[in-house]
């Protein structure tokens, strides 16, 4: 892993592009704001607090999904891939970078949930530090899927397809926004499969939001270990 190129690829690509285009975060923080919106209307605020740990986790998913379209971009279209291939680079080093790099994007938006669940007092330090160990691990599974995702369309416009359709199967049908209980028990488990399922479980176990679901507890780091293998040694990296 090369670090430096981590921290500097991340810095420059992410960081400096806000800094020139504010209007980035803001674009980012309108659904998830919108859907909490929406619920503490709709539930007169019995659902609330899924609304507040399901924006935390909807801004982790979706900012870590333009992975893909970043990936594609520098591939098809600035041909930054190629560049890189023909150095020492590996493309985890490189994954890392981009996921550093929409980490900056995603950063105003969970500052903003933190507040709001410290205004509600949902928060509590051991409760928060739980919280973040699996919200880091659902940004790295969630960008390796992209990263991974991001190899397959040939042509720059494809992408945006590819993309619509993995933040739909990723960020709005699994239980991020509403308790998992609600799910049919044949269906959850068929939803499983997703690592922002499991995620979103763990996080609405640990807040004692709904019962404590074991299976979940099991299959969420199996499956961020198997995102990440995908993503690190079954990429086109170099062109044959």
């Amino acid at each position: 892993m090369n670090f430096r190129f981590v921290y500097e690829f991340g810095r420059i690509y992410g960081f400096n592009t806000i800094r020139r285009v504010a209007s980035y975060i803001i674009s980012s923080l309108l659904i998830p704001l919108s859907l909490l919106f929406i619920l503490d209307i709709v539930s007169k605020g019995q659902l609330l607090p899924f609304a507040i740990v399901g924006g935390l986790t909807s801004i982790v998913v979706s900012n870590a999904l333009l992975t893909m379209t970043d990936a594609a971009n520098l591939r098809l279209q600035w041909k930054i891939q190629d560049l890189l291939a023909a150095t020492k680079l590996g493309p985890t080093s490189y994954m890392f970078g981009l996921m550093l790099n929409n980490l900056f994007f995603a950063l105003p938006g969970i500052a903003l949930y933190i507040i709001i669940g410290l205004a509600y007092h949902l928060f509590t330090p051991l409760l928060f530090a739980a919280m973040v160990v699996i919200l880091i691990l659902l940004y790295i599974a969630a960008s390796s899927i992209a990263f991974f995702a991001s190899f397959f369309p040939e042509h720059i416009r494809a992408v945006w397809g590819y993309t619509q359709i993995i933040s739909l199967i990723l960020g709005l049908f699994p239980p991020i926004f509403y308790p998992y209980t609600l799910l049919p028990k044949d269906l959850l488990y068929v939803f499983l499969i997703l690592p922002s399922t499991s995620a979103s479980i763990l996080i609405q176990n640990i807040f004692g939001l709904t019962p404590f679901f074991q299976p979940a507890l099991y299959i969420f780091p199996i499956e961020v270990i198997i995102c990440f293998i995908l993503a690190a040694k079954f990429v086109s990296w170099r062109r044959k």
